[in-house]
């Protein structure tokens, strides 16, 4: 068998995922309305880079 390397998506690519689906879905699963909270860049940043495989 042989094992083929893929590369993953880069920072940029995480913070648009983050951005269009992953926020809007998680504020909709939990009655988390847009003026309630807000995510910012850096913050989002943070996670993507201490909290994702690279």
């Amino acid at each position: 068998m042989e094992i083929i390397a893929i590369a993953g998506y880069i920072t940029d690519e995480k913070m648009h995922i983050a951005r269009d689906y992953l926020e809007k879905n998680t504020r909709q699963a939990c009655g988390i309305k847009t003026d309630q909270v807000e995510v910012t860049d850096t913050a989002l940043l943070a996670l993507i880079e201490n909290c994702t495989p690279l």
